[in-house]
């Protein structure tokens, strides 16, 4: 079999690159139309006309500047453009600047909502712990009522006994102001 010689591509020099004849040079240059030779257009090239057509338009240059003029609008027009424009720019400025208020706002109205939610979760808990006391209120009078002695007056101690280890149990430090 034979091995495939490969030469190495970059060596740290460049190949020399061809360097073309001035005829090469001159043949490949394009004229350039002379002053009065009428220009055509794109669209124009694209479109083939028919031979009376051409024939009518012996000047197509220049009626294609005349429609172009006629296309151009006139200085008022182009004030009154001009004026609607400035006139867009205000109003997307006007809208991008009530975007960043809505922003700021939305921003202050999430963090109201998480405060909101922290009290919320808080007053649950608290609504929990007073259904537990109430609970445990109602099995100690029924516990008591067998036994001898003031039921009433040893439920209430038993209660603020029991409301002093709650409140070490708080973690808010609102809520321990509350209880006290």
């Amino acid at each position: 079999m034979v091995e495939t010689r490969r030469n190495p591509t970059n060596r740290g020099r460049q190949p020399v690159a061809a360097v073309p004849d001035d005829e090469d040079i001159l043949e490949r240059m394009t004229d350039a139309p002379e002053p009065k030779t009428p220009m055509r257009s794109v669209e124009t090239d694209k479109h083939e006309h028919d031979e009376n057509e051409d024939e009518d338009n012996a000047g197509e240059g220049s009626s294609s500047l005349r429609e172009r003029l006629l296309n151009t609008p006139s200085k008022e027009r182009f004030q009154e453009l001009a004026r609607q424009y400035k006139q867009l720019e205000q109003k997307c400025q006007g809208l991008k600047d009530e975007v960043t208020v809505l922003l700021a706002e939305r921003v202050d109205f999430d963090l109201v909502i998480k405060n909101l939610e922290i009290e919320r979760d808080e007053a649950i808990a608290h609504r929990d712990l007073a259904i537990r006391d109430r609970g445990d209120l109602a099995f100690r009078l029924l516990n008591r009522s067998n036994s001898s002695g003031a039921p009433i007056v040893e439920a209430i101690a038993n209660r603020n006994n029991h409301e002093a280890n709650v409140d070490v149990n708080i973690h808010s430090p609102r809520e321990a102001r509350r209880k006290r």
